[in-house]
């Protein structure tokens, strides 16, 4: 059983987790449907990335309205450190997230886009610290 635990973590290295994490918006974000500091908390595991996007406000609080949705991956780049992700919110619009890892920052960043999908005039420039490589509990559940 030993043996078995030992050639599973050898086999993973840390490109196979470079995006696990929780990411939070570098500054405030204001459009008309974006508002606060938005977090993604995200599961990256090989060729899967799965996670929980928190819709937070300035002091960091989450949304009454809707404080959170799933992440669910469109596509992952594992060479290019980047990938695009959807996330359906409340009103049942889809958000789609295009990000890539910048890791010259310390701690490294998520920087990239979020959209409203089939909405073009709703691209928003978005810049993600990671906050932790550790998520809580509380951070992997959505219970809207």
């Amino acid at each position: 059983m030993l043996w078995a635990a030992v050639a599973l973590s050898a086999g993973c290295t840390d490109a196979d987790r470079a995006l696990t994490g929780r990411w939070g918006a570098t500054e405030p974000v204001e459009s008309s449907w974006l508002v606060g500091r938005p977090e993604l908390a995200i599961g990256h595991y090989g060729s899967e990335l799965t996670g929980v996007a928190w819709f937070l406000d300035g002091d960091g609080i989450a949304s009454p309205v809707c404080p959170c949705a799933y992440v669910d991956q469109l596509s992952l780049d594992l060479g290019a450190e980047e990938f695009a992700a959807s996330t359906d919110f409340c009103t049942g619009d889809k958000w789609i997230w295009r990000l890539a890892l910048d890791d010259t920052h310390d701690p490294p960043h998520l920087v990239g886009t979020v959209e409203v999908k089939d909405a073009p005039s709703t691209l928003l420039d978005i810049e993600l610290e990671r906050i932790d490589t550790f998520i809580p509990d509380e951070r992997k559940l959505c219970d809207r």
